[in-house]
């Protein structure tokens, strides 16, 4: 009976260890009327830092998402492609002209930098074919997959993240 007990412990404390340690993923395809206020709940959320890769931002819902974040001091860094964003009002001339402790740079390296990703306070990623637009959200077949509380994956994705800061040649603020 003892030898029982004990296995049902181990079993217990098994299972409750690898339950602190899971992964939790959410997967949307658009149009879906839940895929941008997950993003901005993401936004909302961060409590240190805020990385973004995009290929195109124009999305103003969650540029004010950002803007907010950034009045709460949360460290925000921001890559889009240069070709895309350069001539045209987007949500990163938004940025730039609102906020100041958001820093943007264009990257100009490639054909198109054409990634699109999230990092929340390195431990949190929100990836896909998802561009930060309205049509994106409201009208294209686009989708997210979003990994909540993976250090190990947010770490991958933050070193991407970083190569295409230290490439990327043009600086906004």
């Amino acid at each position: 009976m003892k030898t029982k007990k004990i296995l049902i412990l181990l079993i217990f404390i098994f299972l409750k260890i690898n339950l602190a340690f899971a992964t939790h993923i959410d997967v949307l395809f658009t149009p879906n009327k839940k895929t941008l206020p997950l993003i901005i709940n993401l936004i909302n959320h961060a409590k240190k830092e805020i990385l973004i890769a995009a290929y195109t931002f124009t999305n103003k819902p969650l540029a004010l998402a950002l803007l907010k974040s950034s009045n709460k001091g949360i460290e925000i860094y921001i890559i889009v492609d240069a070709k895309n964003n350069i001539n045209r009002y987007t949500a990163i001339n938004f940025l730039k002209n609102k906020a100041k402790n958001i820093h943007i740079r264009m990257n100009n390296n490639y054909s198109i930098m054409h990634n699109k990703f999230i990092i929340i306070d390195r431990s949190t990623v929100e990836t896909g074919s998802l561009n930060y637009s309205a049509n994106a959200i409201k009208r294209n077949a686009e989708n997210i997959i979003i990994i909540y509380n993976s250090k190990r994956i947010a770490k991958i994705y933050k070193k991407q993240f970083f190569k295409l800061w230290e490439e990327s040649i043009i600086k906004i603020n």
